[in-house]
Order: structure tokens, then C-alpha cells, then sequence
């Protein structure tokens, strides 16, 4: 798609409530109006009749240009075709309560949705974690490892936030608890490992 709405090569399939394909268009070019529909162009549009079963029909049709009211968008389309990581907040939200009004998933964006909503937690996370070293007494010959074990843990941080987003969405958890898992459990570690050191100085 450009900038100014123009698409190519556009495949649409349109089914039933009970799932079955109903028809299928392939228009070379389009464009997204003002009023969020779609003209399409060089139109080749077929419409399958299943209702009998045992001898279905299919029509079909060429069209110089075919008008499709739709609620989708050149916004929508263009974040569409973005990495759920790279898209705003905002653009999640929106495009998340589309799929959810068509019936399809969308645990994938809701993951990524709520970690943009829970990043102030994960700066939160940072500065917990820092809470055990900022107790220790450094010796000269040791803040190097220190260090060194710092930034490790951040990186395990960042590494497992990962992990949990794709176990979350192959195991279909709760979308908030995925995104907000790795900041609780190195949370409560972190503030585990600072009481600690206070009990045993």
C-alpha cells in the first residue's frame, strides 16, 4: 500500500457464520476513500452456492470496478502490515478490538499491547534490581564482578520477557499476566535478595 491509500493485488474472501467460504475477489489495484471504503479495479469476483451441498455452484464475474464497505482503514492497513513491536499503543488497541470484532486472534498484539502498557513497571524493575548492589560494600578488587553480574541479570530481564511473550502466546495465557510475569518474579527475587542482606548485616 502507498501513502496515499493505493493498493495492488488485493485477495479478499468473505464467509458465512458457519464458516464457509462464501465468496472470493481479486481486484488488481485499489484505492481506500474518504469514507473508509475500497474501490477496487479489474474486479474478478466469485460466489460460491453451497446450499444445496451435493451440487454447489460457483459464479463467476469480471467487474471494471467494485465498491467493498469495510471498516478497515488506510491507517489500520498500514500498521497492519507492521510488526505488532513496532506499532504505537494506540494503533495496538484499535487494530486489536478490529480482529476481536471479526472473530479472529489476537492474543499475539494483546501481548505486546499490555508490555507497552507495563514498560513504566519494567524502568520500576531496574531500579529494584539495583537495591541488592547499592547495599554491598565494594572492595577494590571485586566491583568488577559486580558489575559483570549486573549486567548479566539485565539482560536475563530483557531475555525472559521475550520468552514468556511466546510461551504466553503458544499456551494462550492471559495476555496482562504474560507481559507482567518477568517484571513480578524479578521484583519479588530482587526484593528477596535486598531483605536478605539487610537480616544478615
Amino acid at each position: 500500500m502507498t501513502p496515499q491509500g493505493e493498493l495492488s493485488n488485493v485477495r479478499l474472501f468473505e464467509f458465512n457464520n458457519q464458516g464457509f467460504l462464501v465468496s472470493t475477489l481479486h481486484a488488481k489495484s485499489g484505492q481506500i476513500e474518504a469514507d473508509d471504503s475500497w474501490t477496487l479495479r479489474e474486479v474478478q469476483r466469485r460466489e460460491f452456492d453451497t446450499a444445496g451441498h451435493a451440487s454447489a455452484r460457483i459464479a463467476r464475474s469480471v467487474l471494471e470496478s467494485f465498491r467493498w464497505p469495510t471498516s478497515l482503514n488506510a491507517e489500520m492497513v498500514s500498521v497492519a502490515l507492521l510488526k505488532p513491536e513496532s506499532m504505537r499503543t494506540t494503533d495496538l488497541f484499535a487494530y486489536i478490538r478490529h480482529l476481536q470484532a471479526n472473530g479472529q486472534t489476537a492474543q499475539r498484539y494483546e501481548i505486546e499491547f499490555w508490555r507497552k502498557v507495563f514498560y513504566p513497571l519494567s524502568c520500576l524493575v531496574m531500579v529494584v534490581l539495583a537495591l541488592p548492589f547499592a547495599y554491598l560494600h565494594f572492595r577494590s578488587g571485586s566491583i568488577t564482578g559486580y558489575v559483570f553480574g549486573g549486567v548479566m541479570i539485565g539482560i536475563s530481564f530483557f531475555l525472559l520477557n521475550n520468552v514468556f511473550g511466546y510461551i504466553g502466546n503458544l499456551n494462550q495465557w492471559q495476555p496482562w499476566l504474560a507481559a507482567a510475569s518477568p517484571a513480578l518474579i524479578y521484583s519479588l527475587v530482587s526484593l528477596g535478595a535486598f531483605g536478605w542482606l539487610v537480616l544478615k548485616r
